[in-house]
This record gives C-alpha cells, sequence and structure tokens, in this order.
C-alpha cells in the first residue's frame, strides 16, 4: 500500500499564544513539532513514509528540514491549507492526512488507525462533542477537492463546511471511533491555558 501525504497544520501567526509558534512550546522538553512528526513518521515502517509537509507559516520551523506547502489560497485560514496539502497528495496519486501541530498526546498508534483503517470512504475523521475533527482527518483529494473549491466559492471557510459537503453530495464520510485514551491523545493546546498539564483525567 501507499502511505498517504501527511500534512502537519503549524498554523499562523500564533496569537492566541501571544505571538510564539504552537509547534515550538514544549512539552516534557521536547517542542510539539518534534513529537507530532515523531508520532506520524512512526505510523509507519521506517523510510515508508515519503511525503510529509509543514502546511501554514512554517518559516520558525525551517530548522526541521521538512518541505512546507503555502496555503492556497493564503488568507482565509486553514481550508486554504487544507487545498494546498490535497493539491499536493492529488499530484503524488495519494490520499491525505490532516494533523494539527497543537497535540501533545498525539501517539504513532492512532496516527496508524487514522491513515489505514476504512480505506473506501471519501474522508475519515473522528467526531468530538458532535463536531468532526478535519485537523485529525484522512482525505481523498479527487473526491474533496470538487467540494472544497465550491465551498470555498460560496465564501465560506470552515472545515466543517467541507466535510458535510461530502456527506451531502453522497460521498461516504466515516468515524473514525475512538477510544477513552485515544480521546485524551487529541487534547490540543489551543490557548495559553492549556500549556504544561499531562494528559487530561479521564471522567469517573
Amino acid at each position: 500500500m501507499a502511505w498517504p501525504a501527511v500534512g502537519v497544520f503549524v498554523g499562523g501567526q500564533g496569537r492566541r499564544m501571544g505571538g510564539v509558534a504552537k509547534g515550538l512550546l514544549l512539552h516534557e522538553g521536547r517542542p510539539l513539532i518534534e513529537r507530532v512528526l515523531g508520532a506520524c513518521r512512526g505510523a509507519a515502517a521506517p523510510g515508508e513514509l515519503e511525503h510529509v509537509y509543514l502546511v501554514g507559516q512554517a518559516t520558525p520551523y525551517a530548522a526541521t528540514g521538512v518541505p512546507s506547502l503555502a496555503d492556497a489560497p493564503a488568507g482565509v485560514g486553514p481550508i486554504g491549507g487544507l487545498r494546498a496539502l490535497l493539491l499536493r497528495a492529488r499530484e503524488a496519486g495519494l490520499e491525505a492526512v490532516a494533523v494539527a501541530v497543537d497535540l501533545p498526546f498525539l501517539g504513532e498508534g492512532l496516527v496508524r488507525r487514522l491513515c489505514l483503517e476504512q480505506p473506501s470512504v471519501a474522508v475519515l475523521a473522528p467526531r468530538q462533542v458532535g463536531r468532526w475533527q478535519p485537523l485529525f482527518a484522512r482525505y481523498q483529494p479527487e473526491r474533496v477537492l470538487p467540494v472544497l473549491e465550491a465551498v470555498l466559492g460560496q465564501g465560506q471557510l470552515a472545515l466543517q463546511a467541507v466535510i458535510g459537503g461530502v456527506e451531502r453530495r453522497g460521498g461516504a464520510v466515516g468515524e473514525l471511533a475512538l477510544t477513552p485514551e485515544e480521546e485524551r491523545e487529541l487534547h490540543d493546546w489551543d490557548q495559553p491555558g492549556d500549556i504544561g498539564g499531562g494528559l487530561p483525567t479521564l471522567e469517573p
């Protein structure tokens, strides 16, 4: 099998974090960018995950040596990054996996599940609190790009609208069911108050 093209979404200006690039924040002494890239690469056998990109404003991460994809178009948020990733994956004849950089607890096993399970669906993603997780999701470019282009053409920028549009057009959207432990792996660092804690505790 061909492993998908993986895009780690590194975000924009880091305004919620006071201008600090999220991926450079440290958890247990390691930058988030290293932890997330490690989980993605570890999901496959060594050397098999050939297409890995940083999506978005990647200048702060130049030292990683990972190629970057600029949002296309710029200035519209993550939907521009997803479009860039899908275009690149289509060129390579691959599916695309989108992963947010602010996931300090992400493990390679969960990334492997995202890459491999339900291979026939147009989109595979978990649902949390009734919403899809579009930045931990797998996409088939040929089936998703027309929907994304239509969403952009209507002036919508929400990634939820892309997945909803795939559903409305009859494209199969699969849910990646999560164990309680995997739910915790997707606990993100979205604002300053999230930083520095360990894994969130399970509800009794």
